[in-house]
């Protein structure tokens, strides 16, 4: 009898201090946490479940899109995640600023050790220098060839490093946004149907591409056919 009375008494100690280690848990990520002031679903902002759960079934997106109808340009999707909506969200984020420090991906971004530096790539890299080195490689790569002599690389990465600056991006917006639409366009006339995604990017890349270096488009996604030639008969690429 007294060891099933003992064995009753720490199955009940377990269970309660399981529950108080829960609920301490749900006091601080709704009340105490950092990110407790923005909104959000309650159970969206102790667990992640909630969003696995829109994830595997395929309907993310569209779930995140209702709850900043609901919220408003701020939401927070778990824990430590928020959504923004807001032009000036992006600015803040991902440009960095002389007056303040470079904000830090989360560990979530690394596809492999993030222990290691330099090894996740320009877009996943973790460390500001590796970053900084990896997109300064890109942009070599990008801006250099055969017949451009190793002395004038530098310069050369220099002039296209401005086309990747923010006011020269937010005027390319709209040729970038015709051919965004024309994409969407053509995902919703293959609705029901398989679609080869890799080739759609392509019809895109190719188009926007197209219009930026020869002031003309591919037609890929009004056509869906990749193009292998410039719109003019006499460039070639």
């Amino acid at each position: 009898m007294a060891s099933v009375l003992a064995r009753d008494l720490a199955i009940m100690a377990v269970i309660a201090a399981v529950a108080y280690i829960l609920f301490s848990i749900v006091i601080y990520r709704v009340y105490i946490h950092p990110l407790s002031k923005y909104p959000g679903p309650f159970l969206w902002k102790i667990s992640r479940l909630p969003q696995t759960y829109y994830l595997f079934r395929g309907t993310l997106p569209w779930k995140i899109h209702q709850l900043h109808e609901q919220y408003g340009p701020v939401v927070r999707l778990a824990p430590n995640e928020l959504s923004y909506t807001t032009v000036d969200a992006w600015h803040d984020i991902y440009t960095r600023l002389p007056d303040r420090s470079q904000l830090k991906k989360d560990l979530g971004f690394a596809v492999s050790s993030a222990s290691k530096a330099g090894v996740n790539g320009p877009m996943f890299e973790l460390d500001d220098e590796q970053h900084a080195r990896l997109r300064s490689v890109c942009l070599l790569l990008i801006s250099i060839s055969e017949f451009i002599p190793a002395a004038d690389s530098d310069i050369c990465r220099r002039n296209m490093s401005h086309a990747f600056s923010y006011a020269n991006l937010r005027e390319q917006e709209p040729i970038i946004m015709k051919y965004t639409n024309q994409f969407i366009d053509l995902l919703k006339s293959r609705a029901g149907e398989p679609v080869d995604l890799s080739e759609i990017f392509n019809f895109l890349t190719f188009d926007i591409a197209g219009d930026m270096v020869f002031g003309d488009s591919f037609n890929c996604l009004t056509s869906a056919t990749l193009h292998v030639c410039p719109p003019y008969p006499d460039l070639s690429i």
